[in-house]
This record gives structure tokens, sequence and C-alpha cells, in this order.
């Protein structure tokens, strides 16, 4: 009788959601898409009410304000010695708040009063977005968020794009200001799964404490990660890059939001605004998954930097000529997709070379000193240049900033790869707990790097390099594999055969059969027929046959495990009885090797021979 098999385990197969998991997976998705869509209500009408109450040439000083009151609430909050739940549930009590005042002040508003909750309903989602982001990494273990994360994504980015195909509808019906009272049942949802996640899923680590004592030395740490990236050639390049893309991002921005004035009413503002971030969310996570790592992978880490400001440059440059909302709305939404996939996937790898300490205070500098300073450039040069520099102007001086950062992304690749071997020399770089590294991990420029340090004359060196190609599974050289099993150290041969087996798939076949007919090492010759194991869709069970009566016991085991793991049925009959006689011998060294292969190739026929061997003192 066929077993029926539900559209739910269907579904979850397919997902890749084990059994138990569907309820986490079920509510961490929900919460995900939650956030984001209240970011996506707050920048649609924020945006709106900013532009119908104020000129544009008031924007700069705005992004100023911002980024500076972002990172002092930033700082403020995570200098706070509170529980993981206090600090989840009351950011979106203190926001809920925020709303209910902020619809009642935008009955009568004052100028200054819309600018005001621009800064602090914007910084507010910011933190909402960053702290439920947190708190699903915090729920799933590392082997989880690598094979789930995915799928939370995917949820996240469906509550963007039905909240924001919902906004024209609900602005049209209730009104811009009205969408206030609509994030308030979403943060009350947000409240009733924080209860469960927290009690369910976190557990104990709902009463950990945030940690305080990293901020409060705040001025003097930031000092301390801006003078170490001073002084490493590799980050300042980077930095210089990734500045230059901020200000590139403020003055595109600047631009949109002045076109958006100029052609649409505050309703007409929302909706557009609502219908851009949703589909802004569902490119970015399609290009996210399906192109971004492919683009990384086939042209390395240099290419996937260059995308972003070649795009922004040659939609500048369409722009000066013909300026109108559509161009300056797409080179928009270009930025945003190419920034939150490519841009960001080849920024994380550009970290790969440093401890883990290190990074953490490189990306404290980069995020809360140099990037804030490009939105202020940017506002600055703005709010100098008010008078002569028009939207066509900006794109011109958008296309100069571009040009030096694809020069920036260019110089990036020598002291990268410099760093990535000094790295590696040292053992610097580090797996993660699931056994391989965060994405990027295959970048052209790092494998370069791991095959140069397999010339190394220091053991240790080529061992951790042949321990980052088996974890990772990287396609390297097949030659600069071979080439090490004839190394003075077995402990080396005996990975290096272990890589070409894992890693180089039946392309390794020919050198494997070759080196086990020509090496004279027992040792060596077991691991090249374990190796030939390792290998899918391959049948080499006549190269094996011979070995059935190899008298090196090692030799034998591994002989027989292939021959009967991948034999025909008269190859496997004539492995098992040669195994049933390793079974009968009275030698301890034979029950060993037959116990192992029994353990190997796990067959319930070998139970029977396999329960008196456990009654043997050796």
């Amino acid at each position: 009788m066929a077993i029926k098999i539900s559209p739910v385990d269907k579904l979850s197969d397919l997902l890749g959601i084990k059994q138990g998991e569907g309820q986490k997976v079920l509510v961490l998705s929900t919460y995900s898409a939650l956030a984001i869509a209240a970011l996506v209500v707050i920048q649609s009408l924020i945006t709106a009410l900013f532009l119908d109450t104020y000129e544009t040439h008031y924007l700069p000083y705005l992004f100023a304000f911002q980024s500076v009151f972002f990172v002092f609430v930033s700082t403020v909050q995570s200098s706070l010695t509170l529980k993981k739940t206090t600090e989840s549930l009351g950011l979106k009590i203190v926001f809920i708040a925020a709303l209910v005042l902020a619809r009642l002040f935008l009955a009568n508003p004052a100028p200054w009063l819309v600018f005001a909750l621009y800064i602090v309903l914007q910084t507010l989602v910011d933190i909402l977005v960053m702290i439920s982001a947190i708190t699903v990494i915090r729920t799933f273990d590392t082997r989880e968020a690598k094979r789930l994360s995915s799928v939370v994504n995917a949820g996240g980015t469906m509550g963007a794009v039905l909240m924001g195909l919902l906004v024209p509808v609900l602005a049209h019906w209730f009104g811009t200001e009205n969408l206030l009272l609509a994030v308030i049942p979403i943060l009350g949802f947000m409240l009733i799964l924080d209860m469960k996640i927290f009690n369910t899923f976190l557990g104990s680590q709902a009463e950990e404490i945030t940690e305080s004592s990293r901020s409060r030395n705040f001025f003097l740490r930031m000092s301390s990660a801006g003078t170490d990236v001073m002084k490493d050639r590799l980050m300042l390049t980077f930095l210089a890059l990734s500045c230059t893309m901020v200000i590139c991002s403020t003055l595109i921005d600047f631009q949109f939001k002045s076109m958006l004035k100029e052609s649409y009413s505050r309703d007409q503002i929302t909706a557009f605004l609502g219908i851009f971030f949703a589909a802004l969310n569902a490119v970015a996570l399609f290009f996210q998954l399906f192109v971004a790592g492919r683009i990384l992978l086939t042209f390395g880490m240099v290419v996937s930097l260059l995308l972003m400001p070649m795009t922004l440059f040659t939609g500048s440059l369409v722009f000066v000529f013909l300026p109108s909302i559509w161009i300056v709305a797409g080179i928009r939404f270009s930025e945003n997709v190419l920034k939150y996939s490519s841009f960001k996937t080849a920024s994380s790898i550009l970290y790969m070379p440093y401890s883990p300490a290190k990074q953490s205070k490189l990306k404290i500098s980069s995020d809360g000193i140099f990037k804030p300073l490009a939105v202020l450039m940017a506002s600055g040069l703005l709010i100098l240049a008010e008078k002569t520099m028009s939207l066509q102007m900006i794109s011109v001086t958008v296309s100069v900033l571009c040009i030096f950062a694809v020069l920036s992304a260019i110089n990036l690749k020598k002291p990268y790869v410099e760093k990535l071997r000094s790295s590696l020399s040292r053992r610097r770089i580090r797996l993660q707990e699931s056994g391989g590294f965060s994405e990027g991990i295959s970048e052209p420029n790092i494998i370069g790097a791991i095959e140069e340090t397999l010339t190394s004359k220091v053991d240790k060196e080529v061992l951790f390099s042949l321990e980052l190609i088996k974890e990772n599974l990287l396609p390297v050289s097949l030659d600069r594999i071979s080439a090490l099993f004839d190394h003075k150290s077995a402990l080396i041969r005996k990975e290096a055969l272990m890589v070409a087996g894992k890693c180089l798939g039946e392309k390794a076949s020919g050198v494997l059969l070759r080196h086990l007919a020509t090496t004279g090492i027992s040792a060596d010759q077991a691991y090249c027929i374990r190796a030939l194991c390792c290998i899918p869709g391959t049948d080499h069970t006549r190269d094996l046959d011979p070995y059935l009566s190899c008298k090196d016991l090692q030799v034998l085991g591994e002989a027989l495990i292939y021959l009967i793991l991948k034999g025909d049925s008269e190859t496997r009959a004539l492995a098992e009885s040669r195994l049933l006689q390793l079974f009968d011998s009275a030698l301890p060294e034979e029950q060993r090797t037959a116990a192992y292969i029994a353990g190997e190739v796990a067959l319930d026929s070998l139970a029977e021979p396999l329960i008196p061997l456990l009654e043997s003192p050796d």
C-alpha cells in the first residue's frame, strides 16, 4: 500500500524543515514578516509627511540629524543592562506609545514636530528590525541558521510585499497620517510572538542580561577601532569604497525624494513608496538567493563590489540627460537591491582574514564612525551647494564618485590576498561550529590563497589549508592536491588523499588509482581506497578485487568496505565471505578489523557474528 505524503510534509522537505521545526519556523517567519511590514509602513508614511510639510532643501538637515541620532540612540540602547525579554518587549511598548502620541500631535502639527517624528520613528523602526533579527539568530543554532535562515528571510520579504501592496489601499481609505495606527496591531502581534519565542524557544536565554560593559567606554572603543582601521591598508581601502557608496546613496536619496515631491501629492507618495518597497524586497531576496552568490563564485569579490558603483554610474549619466521620477526611482531601486545582495555578500568576506575580535572592532568603526561621517559629508555637500547644484549636477557628482569607488574596488584585491595569505599562515581564519565558513568561502581569491598555502614548507600551514578545503568541499586544483600524495608527512598524505576523494569527485579517480598501484606504503593504499569510496557514481570494484588477498589488514579492511558498499551482488557475497573469515579468526587483530568493517557497512546480517566479539577481552 502506497504511503500518502501530505502537502505540508512535501513543503517541509522542499524547504529543508525537519520534523519538530515547523512551529519554530512559522513563528519566526511571521515575526520577521511583521518587523519588515512595520518598516515598510513607517518609511512610507514619514517620508510622505515630511515631503508634504517641508521643501526639499531641508532634506540634507534631516539626513544629518537622522544619522547622528541613530548612533546616539543605538549607543544608549546597547549600554543599558537589561534582560533580553525586557529589551525586546520594552522597545515595542515604547514604540506603541510613540505612535499614539504622534497621531495625537499630527492633529495640528507644527513643522518642527514632523521633522522630529521622522527622526524618532525611523530610529525606532530601525532598532526594531535590528533587535528582531538578533532574536531570530539567537533562536537558531549554527546548523539551523544555515539551513533555515533563507526560509525566515523569505517570510520577512512576504511581509514587506503584502504590506507594501496594502499601503496604497490604506492610504486611500484612511489617509497617510492614520497609517501610524495601522502599525500598532503589528507591534501588538509581535509582543504576543515575543512571549512565545522567549518562553518556548529561548528558555533560559531569555533571562540573560544584555552585555553593557562593552558600551561603557564607547568613545574609547570607537577611537581605538578607528586607529586600527587607519593602520590597515585593506580596511582603509574598503572604507574608502563603502563610505563613497554611502555618500552616493545619500545623494541619490535626495534626488529620489525631491522628484517625489515634484511629482506626487502626500497620499500618492505614500502609495508609490508602498509599492516601491514591496517590489524592492521581492527582487532583493531573489537576487540574494539566486544571483549574488553565483556572481561571487564565478567572477570573484572585486566584480561583486564593482556592480553597485558601475550601475549607479550608468544610471546617473542617464538621469543627466533624461531627468524623470522613473529614472531616479530605477537608480534608487537598483542601488538598494545591489547593496543588500552582491555588495553585502562581497563585503562580508573582506572581514574573513581577521580574528573575530578584530572583525567586531572593524565593524564598529565602520558602522559607528565612518558611515555616519559619510552621511554628514553628503549632507554638508548638499547644504553648501544648495543654490548651485541642480539634480542633474548631483548625478554628475555621483558619477565622479562612482569612478573613485571603482578604482577603490579594483585596488582591494592585492591587500586582500596579502592579508588572506598572512592569516592562513598564522591559522587566523576560523571554521564555524557547523564546519563551514560564512557565505563567500568559495570566492576565487580565497581558493587561490589556500592553494598557494599548500606549497608551504610549514606542515601546520599545509594541514590547516587541507582542513579548510575538506570541511568546506572547496573546488581546488587536482594538481595541487596530487602533489601532496608523496609528501614526507604521513598526516599530510592522508589528508590530501581524503580531500581528493571528498572534494574533487570523479576527476580524482584516475589519480587515486594510479597512486594506489604505485605507492609502496600500506597506510597510503588504505586511504586511497577510502578516498575512492567517497566518490559517488563510480565503480572500481575490478580494480580493488585483487586487494581481497592483501595481507595488510588496514588495506584489506578498506577494500572490503568498498566492495560491500559498491559492488554488485556477486562481489558483495565474495567480500562478505572474506569478512566472515576475519570474524572466525583466532587473531585479535583480524577480529578488530572485522568489527571495524561491520561498523562501517552497518549490515543487519553482520550482527550475529559481531555479538561474540563483544565478550572478547581484546
